[in-house]
């Protein structure tokens, strides 16, 4: 039997090429369903190697180079949610099909170190294909990431959308690795995605920054061009500029070589906004009513959300109680599938405004609004960016303090001012999940490295080997009651209370049970 470094060193080989394995299977399931692949590789920063594929590029980095990344897009305007399960899914089924492959050669070759190195390979691959399951978050640079298994929850539940906040962090957190890399094409177009998140948040300073940024990246797509012109013409919409200024840029937008019906969508509810800063009030709302009836709005809820909002805002301009009312009450039974803190504090704000500036009741509007404010700023990481956000919505809190008063204001924006840390992960809430994920990322490495020691163990390798298999069976038990978990929380909520101790106990299993083995043996004659 091998000496253990020289195992470790396999070890280590097997699981980095497995890393990469899993990348290349998200690169070319993406390209396969439509995706453009910018790049891809492992580590986070110092890529010590760059080989061009066509407009790709693949990397090795020297920093956390057991972390895979692949950058990619789909070169339209709303993700199509199969193809994102099968780009999301495409890095574990390359695991898998390798693992399936090693095994399988394992049976046909002669004891040997050639066979030792494919059972060790199978090994990597399903070890790779557990943990990418597994729900969590993870830190590349600045922002914090998903695996593979919480993208796919949120995928399945329900029409995933990044949040404004996370373009933001995301392009703070990636620029330095894709100027590394050379891929210019992701930069320009999360900056871009950075800047119309900034307008969404009501602070267009921030956003013509990022733009100006963006235009001077070189790295031409027609997507990414498109994607830039409708970023100018929300910006000159939110600055309000003049209404010719307004009108040649949705002009430009049209004038492509061809204008998809999503495309189109977005251009006419830029048209709607352009009618209600030209005080066209009853075409403003004729437009969102048709757009309301449009088949993406039905097919796609998130968008049809957003047109729901820009109908209310038209609605409060216009100053029609009923119809307010009517599309609050739609919103309100709709934002539970799609809940968004961006989207609260743009309805409520309204609302608020619409009900106090005619008398009516404003506090429960303004109450929901300052939770929203006070819930997006929790997540900023650069207290600059937290504080422009802020600065954004300091007439909003000032409007609130005098309809609520200065003490449930003070409450509710009460950690305003406190930024999530810099170096911490999202907080489980829960000190038992907490303890549960850290030993279970402990029992899948130990599971790997006691089946590889277990037959150098003298006089008795069984117990170890039988830990081996107890870890493996909790860890995966592990797995599936997590994903489980993630998955019907909301409709079991008493189940979400009691799942740290259930996870902590299936974590506690397998060294339980090792010892109660490690005893008996030891009592054995």
């Amino acid at each position: 039997m091998p000496a253990p470094i020289p195992q470790i060193l396999v070890l280590m080989f097997a699981v980095y090429l497995g890393v990469i394995i899993h990348e290349i299977g998200h690169a070319l399931t993406g390209k396969v369903f439509g995706f453009v692949i910018t790049s891809f590789g492992v580590g986070t920063s110092g890529p010590f190697l760059i080989l061009p594929i066509g407009r790709t590029r693949f990397y090795l980095g020297l920093i956390q180079p057991f972390q895979g990344l692949t950058f990619a897009f789909l070169p339209r305007p709303f993700t199509d949610r199969i193809r994102l399960v099968a780009y999301v899914s495409g890095g574990i089924a390359a695991n898998a099909l390798c693992m399936a492959a090693a095994l399988c050669l394992t049976v046909y070759l002669p004891l040997g170190m050639p066979s030792i190195f494919l059972g060790i390979f199978a090994a990597a691959n399903a070890l790779i294909a557990i943990v990418s399951l597994i729900p969590v978050h993870f830190r590349v640079g600045g922002t914090i990431l998903r695996s593979d298994g919480k993208l796919l929850l949120e995928i399945l539940r329900t029409d995933y959308q990044s949040s404004p906040i996370e373009d933001i962090q995301v392009v703070q957190g990636c620029r330095r690795l894709w100027r590394a890399v050379g891929d210019r094409r992701m930069e320009r177009l999360y900056t871009l995605s950075a800047a119309l998140s900034w307008i969404e948040l009501d602070s267009p300073a921030k956003s013509e920054s990022l733009l100006s940024e963006a235009a001077d990246i070189d790295a031409p797509h027609p997507y990414i061009d498109w994607l830039e012109r409708f970023t100018r013409a929300n910006l000159a919409l939110s600055r309000r500029e003049p209404s010719e200024v307004c009108h040649a840029l949705i002009r430009d937008l049209s004038c492509g070589e061809r204008v998809e019906a999503e495309e189109r969508y977005l251009i006419d509810s830029l048209r709607a906004v352009l009618l209600l800063c030209e005080g066209r009030h009853m075409e403003a709302l004729a437009a969102y009513e048709s757009l309301s009836e449009d088949k993406i709005s039905r097919t796609r809820p998130e968008f049809g959300m957003a047109t729901l909002i820009g109908h209310l805002r038209a609605a409060c301009v216009v100053g029609d109680q009923a119809a307010v009312s009517a599309l609050l009450a739609r919103y309100k039974a709709s934002h539970v599938s799609l809940r968004s803190h961006v989207r609260d504090l743009h309805v409520y704000s309204a609302s608020a405004r619409f009900s106090h500036t005619r008398g009516i009741n404003a506090s429960d509007d303004y109450y929901h609004a300052l939770k929203a404010v006070g819930s997006l700023s929790a997540e900023w990481r650069d207290s600059q960016d937290r504080d422009a956000f802020i600065d954004a919505q300091r007439t909003l809190i000032e409007e609130a303090e005098q309809v609520l008063g200065s003490e449930i204001t003070a409450k509710l924006i009460e950690g305003i001012g406190t930024p999530r840390s810099e170096h911490a992960l999202p907080a489980l809430k829960d000190p038992r999940r907490w303890w549960a994920f850290r030993l279970m990322w402990i029992n899948l490495i130990s599971t790997v490295t006691f089946v590889l020691f277990s037959p150098s163990i003298k006089p008795r390798g069984e117990p170890v080997l039988l830990l081996a298999s107890l870890l493996m069976l909790f860890t995966f038990l592990g797995v599936i009651y997590l994903l489980f978990d993630f998955a019907v929380s909301k409709l079991l909520p008493p189940l979400k209370r009691l799942s740290g101790a259930i996870l902590l106990v299936l974590a506690l299993m397998p060294w339980i049970g090792g010892l109660i083995v490690c005893f008996k043996t030891m009592m054995l004659p």
